[in-house]
């Protein structure tokens, strides 16, 4: 995390944070990794603006996209801009790995 103070006292901060070994699993079990970066930042007095822009790449290459931004005041949501959140691998049934997922250990317990 990077941050700093104007020369008005008010605090800024910006941080990226990239996945690491993050796998993902379609329903017809076909393995696919996800890349990109969570990217936030803003001032302690305002609106906070969070980026998150993900490819999910097969062995075929990129198979889809995830890109959502979001704004946050004082701790709330105020603005989902979605210019796009699209996937074909249904993401809203994703689940934590178990530590022996199909006979592999997960990645948080190797």
């Amino acid at each position: 995390m990077h941050e700093s103070v104007d020369a008005n006292g008010i605090n800024h901060f910006t941080e990226t944070e990239v996945p690491k070994n993050v796998i993902v699993v379609d329903e017809a079990g076909k393995h696919y990794s996800l890349v990109g970066a969570i990217w936030f930042g803003g001032r302690a007095d305002e609106i906070l603006t969070a980026t998150h822009m993900f490819n999910i790449v097969g062995s075929a290459g990129v198979s889809d996209s995830i890109k959502l931004v979001e704004r946050f005041r004082f701790g709330q949501l105020i603005q989902p801009r979605r210019r796009e959140l699209r996937t074909s691998l249904a993401l809203s049934r994703c689940r934590m790995p178990t530590a022996l997922d199909n006979g592999r250990r997960s990645p948080r317990n190797a």
